[in-house]
């Protein structure tokens, strides 16, 4: 097996012993381009808090140069993948256990294999829409999914022939949680990005445009190849990581809660997330809306 896997549960829940945990969601959560998991740390802290079982791998390589997989390739690892989790979870259950591939140690929580999320950012996002818009093809059962300023083609992926994930969803009555950062450049072209996806996806989708933030500040790149990136990708005015990736978790949180957790409490809290929703808006921080 190409990938390094390890499935995330927040301190706060594992401390209360495996037995007190409830059963969890699995939330695959895909890099972007060349990206590490390690970038997206605060989306796996807040989603565990809140009793999601998240699930990130890195593909082999270095930190700067990872191998490279075509897009429908890797879109086709989902089955494998959940697999990896069933088996993991029998083998090893209510017990700590340590992954071979990736020497990380990990606790295994009570996984609901039957409530799947798919969730990327960049490339990421595209190759989560691509899952999703397979799903049903592999007989897996997808609750949710959250493109985070997804891009779907290039240059390059045109030239190799790679699939577009947009196409891929158009008619399938696909809906989403859509998160675009509001600054552009050659990392989010506006024609390739979120704008895009929003053509294809169904009524209720939601869709959060994070105006100051540039395509790598909804990650938790940092030091010298954060600053690179940031450069490459460019970066909005006043607009730091951690409050690009607040506003991101907010949305992700609720849209995730709405569709998963139906309820008086999670209606609630969605009326709460509207007001928070209309404030940011009033700042000039976010638009947000529902199709």
């Amino acid at each position: 097996m190409l990938l390094a896997q390890e499935v995330n549960s927040h301190p706060s829940i594992m401390s209360q012993g495996l037995s007190s945990v409830p059963i969890m969601p699995v939330v695959l959560l895909v890099n972007g381009f060349q990206l590490s998991s390690s970038f997206y740390t605060s989306y796996v802290l807040r989603l565990c808090s809140w009793g999601y079982a998240v699930l990130q791998y890195d593909l082999p390589g270095h930190v700067l140069m990872k191998k490279l997989i075509p897009d429908d390739q890797e879109a086709a690892l989902l089955p494998q993948l959940l697999r990896w989790v069933s088996s993991a979870q029998s083998s090893h259950s209510n017990k700590p256990s340590v992954d071979v591939m990736s020497n990380n140690l990990y606790h295994l929580p009570k996984i609901d294999l039957s409530s799947i999320v798919l969730a990327g950012h960049s490339r990421g996002g595209k190759l989560a829409a691509l899952m999703l818009a397979q799903a049903n093809q592999m007989g897996i059962n997808v609750k949710a999914a959250a493109l985070i300023d997804p891009v779907d083609m290039n240059f390059f992926t045109r030239i190799l022939g790679y699939p577009s994930a947009v196409d891929a969803l158009r008619g399938k009555g696909a809906k989403a949680l859509l998160i675009g950062a509001g600054v552009t450049g050659s990392c989010n072209p506006p024609k390739e990005g979120y704008h895009k996806f929003w053509e294809v996806l169904s009524p209720l989708s939601w869709q959060g445009v994070i105006q100051k933030a540039g395509h790598m500040q909804v990650t938790d790149a940092s030091g010298a190849l954060g600053w690179v990136l940031d450069q490459m990708c460019h970066v909005g005015e006043g607009m730091s990581h951690e409050n690009a990736m607040e506003l991101v978790n907010a949305q992700l949180v609720a849209w995730l809660e709405l569709q998963l957790r139906p309820g008086p409490d999670t209606e609630a809290g969605i009326q709460a997330f509207q007001s928070w929703v209309e404030s940011k808006v009033k700042e000039g921080a976010l638009t947000f809306k529902i199709k």
